[in-house]
Parts: C-alpha cells; sequence; structure tokens
C-alpha cells in the first residue's frame, strides 16, 4: 500500500454535498414526474420520509442540517428569479408587440413615422404573503434541544430527517410514533 492509496478530508471539501446532492437530484427528480406530482398534490397528507441521515453528534447533525437546507434554499431562490425573469421577458414581449400593433393602426408604420418611446419598466410590489412550503423539506433532530418541537418536526413529515441515532431512538419509542413508517427501518428488535 502507497501512501496515496487512504486520503483524509479536512472540512470544506464538499462531503456532505457528494451525499445530499444526489438524494435531492432523486427527490426532485420524482416530484418532477406527472404521476408522482399528481399523487403529492391530491393529498393533503403529511410528507413521506425520502432520506434519513444519521450522524453521529449533535454539532455535526446541524451543520449537515444547516448545509443540506441551504442548498434547498438556494435552489428554491434561483427558480423563482428564473421565474421572474421568464415572466418580465414575457410581459415585455406582449408589451412590445401591443406598442407595435398601436403605432401601425395609427398609420405610422410608414416610412417616416416615429415609433413612440418605450415606457421605463415597472418595478413589481415583493409579496408579503405568506411563504409557499418548500419543495423539499428538511429537518434536524438532535439531543439537547427542545423535544417537543422536535417532534412537531417529525409528526408534520419531511423529505429528509438528519438525526442523531439517540433521539431517533427517542422518537421511535414514543407511543405517537411507533406506527409512524420513519421507526419502520427494516430491523427487528436487537434487544428481545
Amino acid at each position: 500500500m502507497s501512501g496515496a492509496d487512504i486520503r483524509g478530508f479536512d472540512q470544506g471539501s464538499g462531503k456532505t454535498l457528494a451525499y445530499s446532492l444526489p438524494i435531492l437530484n432523486s427527490l426532485l427528480h420524482s416530484l418532477s414526474d406527472p404521476e408522482t406530482a399528481k399523487i403529492t398534490a391530491s393529498k393533503a397528507e403529511k410528507r413521506q420520509l425520502s432520506a434519513l441521515i444519521l450522524c453521529p453528534t449533535r454539532e455535526l447533525a446541524l451543520q449537515v442540517g444547516k448545509v443540506v437546507g441551504g442548498v434547498v434554499e438556494a435552489g428554491m431562490n434561483a427558480l423563482d428569479e428564473v421565474k421572474e425573469e421568464t415572466d418580465d421577458e414575457a410581459e415585455a414581449q406582449a408589451k412590445e408587440a401591443e406598442d407595435e400593433a398601436r403605432w401601425k393602426k395609427k398609420g405610422k408604420g410608414k416610412k417616416g413615422g416615429k415609433k413612440p418611446e418605450q415606457p421605463k419598466k415597472v418595478v413589481k410590489p415583493v409579496s408579503t404573503g405568506p411563504k409557499p412550503p418548500p419543495i423539499v423539506s428538511v429537518a434536524t433532530v438532535v439531543g439537547g434541544l427542545s423535544a417537543v418541537k422536535q417532534k412537531r418536526l417529525v409528526a408534520r413529515g419531511c423529505d429528509i430527517l438528519v438525526a442523531t441515532p439517540g433521539r431517533l431512538w427517542d422518537l421511535c419509542e414514543e407511543a405517537s410514533f411507533t406506527s409512524d413508517p420513519l421507526c419502520d427501518l427494516g430491523l427487528t428488535d436487537p434487544f428481545s
């Protein structure tokens, strides 16, 4: 074995993204499937867990949850920007076609006619209503923080759950969560 066979990576090298981006890609791909979209839209039920990320420490779980949530938020912001740009372009094209039609109708379409100046772009007010739910929901449950709030997060449902083993075990032992698919990890009780 040479010294190049084993490599260690420091913080900031993209290890979290290395496993979270394929998870997010798979989730977004399944959400873009028309059949899945129909089922998801027709159900007003809680979200079904798609990925469980277990972390050995609370600090690591909080960091992973923050990174994955940040990627989801950045993606949502990018989608919003693209949608706004597309809407603005379509609006500008419609306005230009309308002005062109009006200009020709008034007989100014012949040589020597002046085309009217384009009005300045109007800035749309930002909506102050409630934010829509995220496309992908990420929840983090760890020991040392409010168990009640974390139980509510899990009860509401999420697509990706980042957890420490101890808190996950505590949630699965709760009477209200014993029938939850989250606790059906396909394992038999090793202590019986």
